[in-house]
């Protein structure tokens, strides 16, 4: 089986990738989605600012669950694209 990633770009030079298996949870507040991830010594929480929480989780979950490559593009918001149409940018991790 391909090991999924999530990739994320907040400016020209700064890219992040994060791999499925290492998604601890999602939550959704105050018009953000906070996505966890379990790294080595502290987990890493990336932050998504949107326009309507519960339909950017479930656009998030469906775009995972319909991948079938191994890069699945979260956010890019030099090129204004996302996996979600409630997404309207990406934060970066934490």
């Amino acid at each position: 089986m391909i090991e999924k990633f999530l990739v994320m770009q907040t400016a020209a030079n700064d890219v992040m990738v994060y791999p499925v298996s290492r998604i601890k949870g999602m939550e959704g507040k105050d018009g953000t989605v906070d996505i966890s991830f379990e790294t080595v010594g502290a987990d890493d929480v990336l932050t998504i600012n949107t326009s309507d929480e519960f339909q950017a989780i479930q656009d998030i979950a469906e775009a995972i669950g319909g991948n079938k490559d191994g890069a699945i593009l979260l956010g890019d918001d030099i090129a204004g694209v996302y996996a979600s149409s409630s997404i309207t940018s990406i934060g970066g991790s934490v």
